[in-house]
């Protein structure tokens, strides 16, 4: 259980520093995330654990509905990367304010948030992309 609190806490102060990241190096990763998905030969080695993944199902008597990594299932988080891609970031910016005399309160945007795909099955597939996350996060940081 102490590593299950562990990898919470680094998953906790990630996300902390993730507040120093300038938008452009978000926007460069979201690309890149992008880019590595639509790409065969690198997306080649997520569905390949998928199929694992859905063949051990399978041979368990398991459903695999929603386990299949499906090509629009492929497309659909492509274009929902796209998207945040080319959507300008609003970080810092006061969206409203409200006056009093003397005083006034602003809320300010917080410009990230989580990016997750959920895999459901065993955990070849969702190694695998932790690694290519990985490979993502190391480009988009260079």
């Amino acid at each position: 259980m102490g590593h299950f609190f562990k990898t919470v806490e680094q998953a906790h102060n990630a996300f902390l520093e993730m507040g120093s990241v300038d938008d452009d190096s978000i926007t460069k990763f979201f690309k890149l995330f992008a880019d590595y998905l639509s790409d065969d030969e690198r997306f080649s080695a997520i569905k390949d654990s998928n199929d694992e993944d859905v063949r051990i199902a399978r041979s368990k008597g398991r459903s695999t509905t929603r386990l299949i990594l499906s090509e629009k299932m492929r497309t659909d988080m492509v274009a929902g990367l796209r998207l945040w891609e080319n959507t300008p970031s609003q970080r810092g910016s006061a969206i409203e304010e409200i006056n009093h005399d003397g005083w006034n309160v602003k809320l300010i945007t917080a410009g990230l948030g989580a990016v997750g795909f959920i895999f459901e099955g065993d955990l070849t597939s969702l190694r695998t992309l932790l690694e290519f996350f990985d490979q993502v996060i190391q480009l988009s940081s260079e």
